[in-house]
């Protein structure tokens, strides 16, 4: 005699659903593995990654996770790190003191000979120093760029040699790199050694203040070998 299901003529579902049941288990079981495979197999490259950066920030002066410059940390590379981190003509002017041909500029790729003109900050080539902003930007002057103001604690000033004694250099203040000179108007820079950052006004602004009041903490002597802004 015939009881439960057989008996009412209805098939038995639960073989079925049991089958379907260990065939979602399996599916579920080889989908964390390889995900677990994934974790092992990407976790020396997000290592490698994080000590790439590590020991970027460390030789720049950069916090880990903030990519902005510690003004405060020199650099002081040798005459041969200087040459494996640099091209010939960035090292002929930011470690030789060597001024770039006068248009110069006008013949490179430089960020304001586009239109609309980008909003930024033009970083030292040998160490990231923060040097000039495009809020201060004046077009070339005497084949060079030409800026108003630095910012804060940015260069220091150097007299210049017999041959013109009257002319002031200036080089950033973290790497001692040769930036360019003054004709008491404005800053005449080497693009060569700039390089360029893209900013908001915002976050121009708010580095000016935070540089700023760093500055107005530093002793006489330090300020005085700082190279004033024009007005």
């Amino acid at each position: 005699m015939a009881w439960g299901l057989e008996a009412m003529g209805v098939e038995d579902q639960g073989p079925r659903m049991m089958r379907s049941y260990k065939q979602a288990f399996r599916k579920k079981e080889s989908s964390e593995n390889k995900s677990n495979e994934n974790k092992v197999v990407n976790k020396p490259a997000q290592e490698d990654f994080k000590s790439f950066r590590n020991f970027r920030s460390m030789l720049l002066g950069c916090s880990g996770d903030d990519n902005r410059p510690d003004f405060s940390t020199p650099i002081d590379l040798s005459d041969a790190e200087w040459r494996k981190q640099l091209n010939t003509e960035q090292y002929r002017v930011l470690r030789k003191c060597v001024m770039e041909r006068p248009g110069t500029v006008e013949r490179k790729t430089f960020p304001m000979n586009v239109y609309p003109r980008p909003c930024g900050i033009f970083c030292c080539m040998g160490c990231d120093n923060y040097l000039f902003d495009t809020l201060n930007y004046v077009d070339c002057c005497q084949g060079f760029p030409g800026f108003k103001k630095s910012f804060p604690l940015a260069l220091v000033q150097q007299q210049g040699d017999q041959r013109s004694p009257s002319v002031v250099h200036f080089k950033c203040a973290r790497c001692s790199g040769y930036i360019g000179y003054n004709d008491s108007q404005l800053f005449l820079v080497n693009s060569t050694a700039l390089h360029f950052k893209t900013a908001t006004k915002s976050e121009i602004n708010n580095t000016i203040r935070a540089q700023g009041k760093k500055q107005a903490e530093q002793p006489a002597d330090v300020l005085s070998q700082l190279s004033t802004n024009f007005q």
